[in-house]
């Protein structure tokens, strides 16, 4: 796994999906527990910013209004 050969694993939250909530709970849940950090996707691509007033952060922002 990418956990296993050292990669930083980031979970885009509300980019995963599963048939059934429960199951996309279950998966959710397993990948924090075995080291993967979850976020929404907003956040990851406002940490990939790192601040705000940039020209980068003015183009993103309206993506997510």
């Amino acid at each position: 796994t990418l956990l296993a050969r050292g990669f930083h694993v980031v979970v885009a939250s509300d980019a995963a999906c599963s048939r059934r909530k429960h199951e996309w709970k279950m998966a959710i849940s397993a990948l924090r527990d075995a080291g993967a950090v979850i976020f929404p996707t907003e956040t990851i691509a406002f940490m990939f910013i790192e601040r705000s007033g940039t020209d980068e952060f003015k183009r993103l922002s309206p993506l997510f209004k």
